[in-house]
Parts: structure tokens; sequence; C-alpha cells
């Protein structure tokens, strides 16, 4: 019978009534729906067009070996309620697909966030007969909740099933598992015996004898939680499926299945509380069957993972990027580096840094400190500087190559490769956010006499507080989006009068925007006084000195000031 009862309509509030109402056919499920009882199928039904099932806080029981089969339709279980095999046999909800392979979208079910499935499996994935080993165009988009439960043999069933038969690589079902979505089994979250799609980000899974059994298909796991605490135990080939050894990804080739295994994590936790973490092995009929490694690719770009790790010679572990409890110096790329860490656990570095004396930096990304990256990442860099320095500018190279790479704004994108950062650490007189003031270190024209340039290039003075940086209008300044402006009073003796004992030096605020010299700053842009020191030959003993500040050939002020 077909589903089409369901469209549009929507279960009454519990308080209606609250009598489960065994359901045989389709005027029966409808009369059920419209007086919000809980329901009993004892029918197989069939969805063949898009349903939306409201649970509203109802649960339906399926009866022993029935269930709902979602072929060549959609159905959408939302709202709040439980759905859920009275025995344990296959799932409430089953989904088969097309045997043309140019049916896209032709089988789709989607169970909503506060929706709990139960049954042996939570979902399973089948052929269409045994004589049409097909599975085109199914879709399965899990937001709720997925239990496991042991069948009357005490066979433990799994959160999601994909039929060993379905092989085909082309239009195979999708299987998007999405944040806030879990599975828990006392069996294995996933069994992927068939070839499949897998899109799984932010859930959480527990399996009581294995995390993932995979026989076949791509998976793309992105901050996901998987625990096992299964049995450790020696894999050897099942004619039946697969023989659960307690491993979180429990990887298997067998000449009984598709294969062609491709694996990326990306963040999360994993963990394999009695075995192995990552475990790749071939199942062998016989002692002399050939069986040829299905895992194409398996690369881990962070994450943690607790367990050991059991692969073959053969196998291509890439671990760009994460923390593991066993050791990882086989697998990670060249010119990364293994770190032993303080909870005896191992993680990868990637990113190196130039010590610089004054200087301490730190790297982030998104808001973590770390020393290691993936391509494309944005690096942030946090610089703790002693006082009188600062940045002025930051570089990195790829290790192996002399290329240097300018870092404008304490931030770059990360990459293809291991990287060494350097700082180029300056001395200022004051800073302020992005603006410093340098030096103020005098200079001397050639044509005064070189003992007089001498003993006034040896003099430091201390201009921290000239108040020039409180000063400026940096608005009427041209420093639009500059990562850097220093600012400094270059001053220079220009001449040097015996007789009158007359000193004149010529004085310019000069700014720099990302090390490039801009020009002086104007008058205009100075709004308030400023300070300087200036040095004076040792044959000046008077006790004070009359200063006339000059403009061009305008006096600005004169005063008479304390040597």
């Amino acid at each position: 019978m077909f589903l089409a009862i369901l469209l549009g309509l929507a279960i009454l509030p519990a308080s209606v009534l609250a009598d489960v109402v065994d359901v045989k056919n389709e005027s029966e499920f409808k009369e059920a729906i419209l007086n919000g009882n809980d329901i009993k199928l004892t029918d197989d039904i069939t969805v063949d067009k898009k349903i939306v099932l409201d649970m509203n806080e109802k649960e339906i029981t399926v009866a022993y070996k029935k269930l709902i089969l979602v072929m060549g339709g959609d159905l959408k279980v939302t709202g709040t309620g439980t759905l859920v095999e009275e025995e344990p046999y296959y799932s409430p909800i089953m989904l088969k697909g097309s045997e043309n392979k140019s049916d896209t979208n032709y089988s789709t079910l989607t169970i909503d966030k506060n929706v709990t499935v139960k049954g042996w499996s939570g979902a399973f994935i089948n052929q269409i007969s045994p004589s049409k080993k097909f599975g085109y165009g199914i879709t399965l988009n899990v937001y709720g909740k997925l239990v496991s439960m042991v069948d009357s043999t005490g066979d433990r069933g799994h959160g999601i099933y994909v039929h060993g038969n379905i092989k085909d690589k082309e239009n195979c079902p999708v299987i998007n598992i999405y944040e806030g979505a879990s599975i828990t089994t006392q069996g294995d979250a996933i069994y992927a015996a068939g070839y499949a799609k897998w899109n799984i980000e932010g859930a959480t899974f527990y399996g009581g004898a294995t995390g993932f059994a995979i026989e076949s298909g791509v998976f793309n796991i992105k901050n996901t939680k998987i625990k096992t605490d299964g049995e450790a135990k020696e894999p050897v080939y099942d004619s039946n499926g697969v023989q659960s050894d307690g491993s979180t990804f429990q990887i298997e080739s067998n000449n009984s299945y598709a294969g062609g295994i491709n694996i990326t994590i990306t963040g999360g936790e994993y963990e394999s509380v009695n075995n192995h973490v990552i475990e790749h092995y071939l199942a062998r009929k016989t002692e002399t069957e050939v069986v040829e490694s299905k895992l194409e690719s398996l690369v881990v770009n962070g994450g943690t993972f607790k367990g050991t790790i059991d692969l073959m010679k053969s196998d291509e572990l890439l671990i760009n990027k994460g923390t593991f409890t066993d050791k990882i110096g086989e697998y990670i790329p060249e010119n990364y580096e293994v770190v032993s860490n303080s909870d005896k656990t191992y993680s990868v570095k990637n990113i190196f840094i130039n010590e610089v004396e004054n200087a301490t930096t730190k790297v982030l990304v998104d808001g973590k400190y770390t020393n290691s990256a993936l391509e494309g990442e944005k690096i942030t860099l946090e610089n703790t500087l002693e006082d009188g320095f600062y940045v002025k500018s930051a570089s990195y190279k790829i290790v192996g190559s002399d290329t240097e790479y300018k870092i404008t704004g304490n931030s770059f994108i990360m990459p293809k490769g291991a990287i060494t950062i350097t700082l180029d650490i300056s001395r200022c007189e004051d800073k302020e956010d992005k603006v410093v003031l340098l030096p103020i270190t005098p200079s001397v024209d050639d044509d005064v006499e070189s003992e007089i340039k001498k003993e006034l290039t040896d003099i430091t003075l201390d201009n921290s507080k000239t108040g020039l940086l409180e000063a400026i209008d940096f608005d009427k300044l041209e420093i639009e989006n500059a990562n850097l402006v220093e600012v400094k009073l270059n001053t220079t003796l220009k001449s040097y009068d015996k007789d009158t004992k007359t000193l004149i030096y010529d004085i310019k605020p000069t700014y720099y925007v990302d090390n490039e010299e801009v020009g002086t700053i104007p008058n205009s842009a100075i709004n308030s006084k400023v300070k300087i020191k200036l040095p004076i030959m040792s044959s000046i003993t008077d006790t004070h000195v009359k200063v006339i500040h000059k403009s061009g050939d305008t006096v600005v002020d004169t005063k008479k000031l304390r040597n």
C-alpha cells in the first residue's frame, strides 16, 4: 500500500487520545492519525511520493518484520516522537533505490532533529531485490537520533546499514549526517558494506562492537565524535558481514564488496578503548585467496585519536594535523615534525618560528593556539615584545624554499607544506596600537668638523616622552588601511659657529607607512607642542641656552631653556 494519505496531515495533540491503535491498511492508518493515536503498523507501507510525517510527540511502532519503505518517494519525519520496531529485525524505515542509473533523487529520507528511530538498524539502505542489486538515487539525511537494538538471536545491529550488494559508484547512495545527530548501538555505529558517499559533520557515535565498519565507500568526516569500547579481537573473514573487533575505524579489504575506500577526517574526537583507532586488513575466504587493498586514500587533517594505528605496509596514511596516542612519524609529510606532548600524546607540527631576542610569537588558527595548520587556513600571529621594541616586518618561507613571503596585518593564509616564520624586531621610543615613534638619532652634516660630528653622534638621549604621537592628527595623514605607521623626528645638525656657539638643527617629523617613506608631517597635522632633546658639545658650558624656532625664515618662537 502507499502512504499518500500522509501528505498534508498532522498528528493531533497527545491530549486527544493516548490509546495505541493497530493499523493494517491505508484507511485505518488515516483514521488513527486524525484521532491522534499512537500507532502500531502491522503491514508494510511504501512511500512513493513526497510526504511529511509530523510525529507530534507520538510513538509509531512497527510490527515484527514490517516496515515503512521509501522507494521512489521523499519522506521527512519531523516533530518530536519515536519510530520503533516492536521486535528488532531490519529497521522501522528502509530505503531502496532505482534500477535505472539515471534516476537521481529517487528515494529520500530525512530524520529531523527531535525524532528518534529505534530498530535493529536505525536506518537500512537495501538492494531492490536479490536479482536487482541496485541502489541508484538514494539520499539519507540524519539530524536526529538513531538507536540500534539487539535482535531475538542476540545479533547486535547497526546505526546505519548499507547492503553490500550495492556496488555501483555512479549515482550511489548519499548519506548526510549533520551536527547534533547521534547514533547509539551495541553493534557497529556504521556498517558500510555497500558503496555510498558519506558526509558527516558534528555528529556523535557510539558503537558497542566497533565504531565504523567499512568495506566500501567515500567518507568525509568533520568535527565528529566516535567512540567504541568493543572487545578487541583478531579480524577475520566473515561470509555474512564483518567481524567487529573494537576498532574505531575498522577498514576491511574484502573481494566480496565494492571497495573504493577513500577516507578524509578533519577535526573531532576518535577513541577505541580496547583496540585500534585506525585499522586496515585483508579479509581472505581462504588462505590462498588474493585480496588487493581496497583502501585508496586515508587522510587525517586534524582531530584527537585515542588508540593504536594498525595498517599494512602498503597503506599510505597521510597525517597533516592532529593529536595521537600512538606514534605517527611514518605518516607525516616531508619537513613536518612530530611533537611529544606532556600527556604522552604525539602531535604534528608544520609551523616553525625563528626565535628573536626581545620577542615571542604564538600562532592562532580559529582562535586557538597551535603549531600546525592546513593549507588554506587563516594564520594569525600573536606577538609579545619587550618594552621599547616593535615588529617592523614579518615574513615566512616554505621549508625547502628560499622564497620569502611578506606577512601583512599579522595574518596570512597557510600555504601547502611546512613554513618558518621570521620577525624583524626594531627599537622604538614609543608606540600606540599600529603607530610607533622611531628612535631619534641626530645626524651631522659632512660640513661640520669631524671631532664635533663624532662627539654628537656618540651621545644617547632619552626621547621617549616627546609627545609627538599624541600631538599628531593621523586623520590628516595618508595612512588608510595601513598595517604599520612609523614616525620619526629626523634631526640633522646643519652647522656650528664656534664664535657665537650657535648650532643650527634641521628637524623634520617624517612618517612611513608599511616600511615605505610617505613624507614630512605638515604643521597642520600637529595639534600640540612637541619636546625633543638634542645633543650639544661638551665645550658649551652655559647653564642656559637661547632657542630660536624657525619655519623657513619665519620665527615661530624664541625661548630661553636650561642646558
